[in-house]
């Protein structure tokens, strides 16, 4: 608790006026003995033990009712919890703020935002009892931010939103490392957010790490969540894809996009409705209307014609809906150029076992892209010319050496590695993976069985997950008649009906590495497997590897916000977005850039448009065993700060009321006899 005229709490000692009184009261007549008063003074006893309570109550009271007078003077300010627990200001002050999109809601019709409510709650709070100086930590900030006036928090541009997703478990555990650091004997942390599972990530094992810290440190840290929601219906887009195609008549821009209605807290959503998309390219809009059913709304490969020679044909635009209450995610930006062409670096030393892979690899599945496909041996590695090469198909003894770091600088740099077993396995290791021994089939129980059966196999991942329109791949009908044995602690993809790992993902992989290398334990040859006679299930994995070589290793003209992409030049100008975005922030803001006349757009990421909050419960387990507290900035009654004088007057009230009952004298009893008369 604090007051706003704390000079006024020196009157306090006025509450002795009343045991002054009292006390001269006592001396105020002389006691004289008196013989005949004796037998009265016996009869008094027995009941002086009540007068005598009644006596020290009264007193009680009137030194309350002054001291609640003082207080009621001096004007306290509370707000429930928070109000006793941040009334220690000289306590270092840590402010851990989320700015992500959903963070830019506006809670109410006034149009004031999630971010602006809990920013204003707190600055008014830290203004009104005099914290100093508050150390904010946020997302897109490597150092900690030091503020000082709270007037302008609310205007700071290093306060605004952004289209980062805030990683609370991480900036909350380096906010208690700062503490620890600075040597502070107590302070208090306020996470400011709306709950959303997306930033907090209940689930993350930093909030282990960060419950270490506090408990192994040597500062009383307390926490406080200040929490904020709106009850506002949203619509969200999100881009899905934007790409050059080849049309009938010419270039064509396919985009893919998704609307999305928000879940109130009360069950409900704008279900079905039709709702119009701007599509602007250049100078030129578009107008679609698209119709949401349950809530969700999908607008799948509308093309739109690009007047551009096909090397030229590079260029930008957004995606827009209506208004509403949240402009962070209103706007899908894109930009598009030529597809740069793709070839798979095929090595080994028998090629004819590889000739399913080798067709499956040439052949598109765009139209308007090349794919291409080099062959080599392992003693050609030196001489091999990478700049388009975006998969590996590495057959024969794991590398060695400078062929192995090669191909180590190469996955790092986002390419994709398949491993298939040579016909003699070495006892070399290469990330992890050892070839161990073939095996034929056991085929014995199934007379008309060819071979073992694939299954099952994971459909959660990008290799083998499920097709655009829900189907999964046809793995169960590839069938294998040998399969070299792995050794490895690799993550299994697929298994044979054996229990024979088939299909394994690399983890020995570098974590700094953006690529993928997998191992498959047979070749594509006949006698090994069906691949070649069946091979969409070959087609589709080969068309992945090479689909996500292409993206990580080729320009991405679309790309999600993330402060862990490389470093922007200087020169990076933004092309739409936000005007009054500092270039030096623009990594984290949604938009259309260029950089070396080279157009990118980067959106925030789709987990940001989810509705799940954190329960009560994750609360619990995340703070368990420190001390914590809530408070819900959204609602009006529930601020920082209030003043609390009311609760005094009120008490001073009752104080006195409660005095006069107890002063007032005695009824008087009076004893009628009878007597009776003798006859």
């Amino acid at each position: 608790m604090s007051f706003l005229q704390p000079v006024l709490l020196f009157a306090l000692p006025l509450l002795a006026i009343p045991i002054l009184v009292h006390l001269i009261h006592l001396r105020r007549y002389q006691s004289v003995p008196w013989a005949a008063m004796q037998f009265l003074l016996v009869a008094s006893r027995m009941s002086s033990g009540y007068s005598r309570l009644r006596q020290w109550i009264v007193l009680a009271l009137r030194a309350l009712a002054i001291a609640a007078l003082v207080f009621f003077m001096a004007r306290p300010l509370a707000s429930g919890v928070s109000g006793w627990l941040a009334s220690d200001v000289s306590q270092l002050q840590v402010l851990v703020l989320d700015r992500s999109p959903s963070m830019q809601q506006s809670v109410s019709e006034r149009g004031v935002t999630k971010l602006q409510t809990v920013l204003e709650n707190y600055a008014n709070w830290s203004k009104t009892v005099g914290t100093g100086v508050t150390m904010v930590f946020t997302s897109g900030h490597e150092d900690p931010i030091e503020l000082s006036s709270p007037s302008e928090w609310v205007r700071d541009p290093r306060l605004q939103g952004n289209a980062l997703t805030t990683n609370l478990p991480a900036l909350v555990e380096k906010a208690c490392r700062y503490i620890d650091q600075k040597g502070a004997a107590r302070a208090t942390v306020w996470i400011a957010s709306d709950r959303r599972e997306s930033d907090w990530r209940s689930e993350s094992g930093e909030w282990a790490s960060m419950r270490s810290a506090v408990q192994e440190g040597s500062a009383e840290v307390r926490f406080q969540v200040l929490e904020t929601h709106s009850e506002l219906s949203n619509l969200a887009i999100q881009l899905d894809a934007a790409k050059l195609i080849a049309g009938d008549d010419g270039n064509e821009l396919s985009i893919s996009c998704r609307v999305v209605a928000s879940q109130l807290e009360s069950g409900t959503a704008q279900a079905n409705q039709t709702i119009p998309l701007e599509i602007r390219i250049g100078d030129a809009n578009t107008i679609v209307n698209l119709d949401l059913v349950s809530g969700v709304g999908e607008l799948k490969g509308f093309r739109i014609p690009i007047d551009k020679a096909p090397e030229k044909a590079t260029g930008w635009g957004a995606i827009r809906i209506r208004p509403d209450s949240n402009e962070a995610d209103n706007v899908a930006y894109f930009a598009f150029e030529p597809p740069l062409p793709r070839k798979t670096l095929i090595i080994s030393e028998d090629f004819s076992k590889l000739d399913a892979i080798s067709l499956a690899a040439a052949i598109s599945s765009e139209s308007s892209v090349q794919q291409s496909v080099q062959t080599i041996e392992p003693s050609q590695m030196a001489i091999a010319v990478w700049d388009e090469v975006v998969l590996v198909v590495w057959h024969g003894p794991l590398p060695q050496g400078d062929d192995g770091k090669l191909l180590e600088r190469f996955i790092e740099r986002g390419g994709q590695v398949l491993f298939l077993p040579p016909e003699v396995p070495a006892p070399q290791r290469f990330l992890g993976l050892q070839w161990s021994n073939w095996v034929e089939a056991d085929v014995t129980g199934d007379p008309e069985a060819i071979g073992l059966r694939v299954g099952p196999w994971r459909n959660d991942t990008v290799l083998l997950g499920n097709t655009q329109n829900g189907n999964a791949v046809p793995l169960g009908d590839v069938t294998v008649s040998r399969y070299c044995k792995m050794e490895t602690s690799a993550t299994e993809l697929a298994r044979l009906e054996d229990g024979a790992s088939w299909l394994v993902r690399l983890d020995s992989v570098s974590e700094k590495s953006s690529g993928a290398a997998y191992a498959m334990g047979s070749t594509t040859q006949v006698g090994d497997t069906n691949l070649a006679s069946n091979g969409i299930a070959l087609y589709i994995m080969v068309q992945r590897m090479i689909q996500e070589g292409a993206e990580k290793l080729g320009r991405q003209p679309n790309r999600w916000v993330d402060t862990t992409e490389s470093p922007w030049s200087d020169g990076t100008e933004m092309v739409l977005g936000n005007e009054n975005v500092l270039s030096n922030r623009f990594f984290e803001h949604a938009g259309v850039y260029r950089m070396d006349s080279i157009p990118f757009a980067q959106n925030r990421r789709p987990e940001e448009d989810l509705q799940v909050r954190i329960s009560d419960q994750d609360l619990e387990k995340i703070f368990e065993g420190l001390v914590w507290y809530r408070v819900d900035a959204t609602l009006a009654d529930t601020g920082l700060v209030q003043e609390i004088w009311r609760w005094f007057a009120w008490f001073m009230l009752i104080a006195l009321f409660a005095e006069s009952i107890l002063s007032l004298p005695a009824k008087r009893v009076q004893a009628i006899c009878r007597t009776e008369a003798f006859t």
